[in-house]
């Protein structure tokens, strides 16, 4: 009963009282937490408690008050409690027995049991729970470029998944949620089909989706996603599966096409995101932690990159649907959302565009780059040749260096490793021929190969063209 007259002197959307004229309730009733929000909840409830009803502790409110203001805090605390109309319940249950059921009411009572206890305890992901009450879904706009469309499209085809193992699917308009979005700088709203993958459409449904085996579970999550790779074979570290899945499907589907500084850059974050759950290990790996935490405090950051922010709006729109998903699907991978660390990626992709190596990032312990070049082998299996290629080859010549060493089939590198055979086998030609290869050597120069040419005895006379052609990095 005391609840509304609680949440009216707290303050609310109906009623903003001046906390000045109150007096500290944290003097009237000990608190035992600690934050300065937690202190003043904890001693306002405890303060009221005292009161058999909201007449008398409005009574003693009014009186605590200077007489000037008694009237207008009477009528405003009166007003305020008519505002709500609650219900009864037996919600204390809950936090004393932990008995779920009886505390949930209205249209959630009917959910399937395995959905109660997360529901309870307040673990439900709000997507599934505003779909099942209310068939609306409500989504957040992060930074991002509001001439471009809004990042939740690229997620989208996720989030219809989510919609279909909630309601079902069936004909034109019977199973469709409403989404709020943004168009430009404007509010709008669609109707959103309810989809399923085919592995699904037959046989999973909400009242058993966690009876289902645990392979169509993974199916549905793979084919969502749209990768091959099942999580024992990602020879990646568990809590950086989901991160690994949602960054094929964000490079996969993001518009515009995210640069390869972009995906180097988000990779170092994943790797420093895993680094900074294990302290214990800090020790073995100090020097690259230190480095990626200076990225973070960088001066040069005072720009905004703003096509870097859309791009990665976009990556974690496509990683909040995926923890929605893979909640519903007995949560087959562990939740990551701590993983992603904003300011120390756009500082890294600032780096990445001026031809840093991404791995000079990581240089000085060997687990932070085995981890980076887990992650990168993991997702680049699941690209196609084309974008794969564009991802190893970046922008400048510490990438075509990394593509080089680390990619020796590539169609660049036998194009490199033709030219250098073709050129060792006309050594004993012409003088003028010998300058068209000069052009070669100083084209593959210029771009800072790793190739290197076989050594062979030269002469030193300056004006021969040999003098010009040695062993190089």
């Amino acid at each position: 009963d005391l609840l509304p007259l609680f949440a009216t002197i707290l303050g609310n959307d109906y009623t903003k009282l001046d906390k000045g004229l109150f007096p500290d309730f944290s003097t009237c009733a000990r608190s035992s937490v600690a934050t300065r929000s937690a202190v003043r909840i904890n001693s306002l409830l405890m303060w009221l408690s005292h009161f058999p009803d909201q007449k008398a502790a409005i009574k003693t409110l009014v009186g605590m008050v200077n007489t000037e203001h008694s009237a207008t805090v009477r009528m405003t605390l009166t007003q305020g409690v008519k505002e709500y109309r609650l219900r009864a319940s037996s919600i204390a249950r809950f936090f004393t027995t932990g008995d779920i059921q009886p505390s949930i009411q209205g249209p959630l009572q009917n959910l399937p049991g395995w959905m109660l206890k997360p529901l309870a305890e307040g673990k439900l992901n709000a997507i599934i729970i505003n779909t099942l009450t209310l068939q609306q879904v409500r989504l957040t706009f992060p930074v991002e470029n509001s001439q471009l469309p809004s990042s939740n499209q690229t997620s989208r085809p996720i989030r219809q998944v989510v919609y279909g193992l909630l309601l079902g699917t069936g004909g034109p308009g019977c199973y469709e949620v409403e989404e709020y979005d943004r168009q430009d700088l404007k509010l709008t709203s669609s109707r959103v089909p309810a989809i399923l993958p085919r592995c699904a459409a037959t046989h999973l449904h909400l009242d058993t989706l966690w009876e289902a085996p645990r392979h169509l579970h993974l199916q549905v999550l793979l084919d969502t996603l749209q990768v091959s790779q099942q999580p024992d074979s990602l020879c990646v570290p568990v809590n950086l599966q989901l991160a690994a899945y949602v960054t094929c499907y964000w490079l996969k589907h993001a518009q515009p096409e995210p640069k390869a500084e972009l995906y180097w850059a988000l990779l170092v974050g994943l790797v420093y995101g895993e680094l900074s759950r294990e302290p214990k290990r800090a020790k073995e790996f100090g020097l690259v932690l230190n480095r990626l935490k200076n990225l973070q405090t960088c001066k040069d950051q005072m720009t905004l990159n703003l096509e870097a922010a859309h791009a990665y709006s976009q990556w974690q729109c496509c990683l909040r649907d995926s923890v929605c998903l893979s909640q519903l699907l007995c949560h087959l991978v562990p939740e990551c959302a701590w993983l992603y660390n904003g300011p120390l990626v756009h500082e890294a992709a600032r780096r990445m565009k001026s031809n840093n190596n991404p791995e000079s990032l990581l240089a000085d312990a060997p687990y932070p780059l085995k981890l980076f070049r887990q992650l990168r082998a993991a997702v680049e299996r699941e690209l196609g040749d084309d974008l794969a290629r564009k991802m190893r080859m970046g922008t400048g010549a510490g990438h075509a260096r990394e593509l080089l060493s680390t990619n020796k089939d590539s169609d660049l590198s036998r194009m490199f490793e033709q030219l250098m055979h073709e050129e060792e086998d006309s050594d004993d030609q012409s003088e003028g021929k010998a300058g068209n290869h000069d052009q070669i050597y100083k084209y593959t120069y210029n771009i800072r190969t790793r190739h290197k040419k076989k050594s062979r005895t030269c002469a030193r006379d300056p004006k021969s063209k040999k003098h010009d052609r040695v062993c190089f990095d």
